[in-house]
């Protein structure tokens, strides 16, 4: 699977506010670091890619559906279905 790795954040944002934000995880013996949705969707509005603006969309329902606690397809398969778009 590819991976994105941040190694800029854009001007606006504060680099060590994003790495305090991010959630820890811990895979193989190594420590990953993935960055807060709510930076992750702010970042992907800046970038102003078709491809971005998909991915806000998909961001959003996805925390619509955390907010009201009604999971209608497992985060993975709407990955899936978005990627087809």
């Amino acid at each position: 699977m590819p991976i994105d790795i941040l190694t800029f954040v854009h001007k606006k944002f504060d680099f060590d506010k994003c790495y305090n934000r991010a959630r820890v995880q811990q895979t193989q013996g190594h420590t990953i670091r993935v960055l807060h949705i709510n930076d992750l969707r702010e970042i992907k509005v800046f970038a102003k890619r078709n491809q971005d603006f998909r991915d806000v969309i998909m961001i959003d329902d996805f925390l619509k559906e955390e907010k009201s606690g009604q999971k209608q397809m497992n985060i993975w398969a709407k990955i899936q279905f978005w990627k087809r778009k």
